[in-house]
């Protein structure tokens, strides 16, 4: 297709690169970009997140048979629920004599006592 003619001349174009405005091709593009760029963009991010130092240890201990319940609910994987749970078992049962007896407790079994073993200590007094 020619350009129309103006005054016996042809007009020329003032767009010179008629393809950018089409709102199809700007949409195909903009598609292809992001399906290359999103996949690229979660490779780095999974990178960045696995170079992370692992976490800091923990530097300081809870007495389970001293704690009172808002303490322990300041532990991983006990909430306010399950720290008055303990407070109730050690109040009936007695003090605890090892980590491992968190488990007599409902709703710790060997996974959350695991995890709880270096933020805890047991420390049995004679009364």
């Amino acid at each position: 297709m020619s350009a129309p003619k103006v005054n016996g001349a042809r007009a020329r174009s003032t767009m010179r690169f008629p393809w950018l405005l089409s709102a199809g091709t700007t949409s195909l593009v903009a598609v292809l970009a992001l399906a290359v760029l999103v996949p690229a963009v979660g490779v780095l991010v999974h990178e960045r997140l696995s170079q992370r130092a692992p976490l800091a240890p923990v530097h300081f201990q809870i007495d389970i048979n001293r704690a009172d319940a808002a303490e322990l609910a300041l532990l991983p994987s006990v909430g306010p629920a399950l720290a008055t749970r303990i407070v109730d078992d050690r109040t009936r049962r007695g003090a605890f004599t090892s980590v491992d007896e968190l488990q007599r407790v409902k709703g710790i079994g060997p996974a959350i006592s695991e995890s709880l073993a270096p933020c805890v200590r047991v420390e049995i007094t004679a009364r």
